[in-house]
């Protein structure tokens, strides 16, 4: 009998873990400064500040 309580996860064939999915900044902004990121009911902001980095707040 198989143990369904704790199911196994998912991982490729080759035994290491998934790669995070990679977005490019600029696609995110679109040549924006700032763009409003909606997590669930919270807001939150991401700023490419003029040193060309990236700040996120709430």
């Amino acid at each position: 009998m198989i143990d369904q309580s704790n199911p196994p996860t998912k991982e490729p064939s080759s035994g290491r873990p998934e790669r995070a999915k990679c977005l490019d900044s600029k696609a995110l902004l679109q040549g924006q400064k700032e763009i409003i990121i909606m997590h669930g009911d919270v807001e939150y902001r991401l700023r490419k500040t003029s040193q060309d980095k990236l700040i996120l707040t709430k």
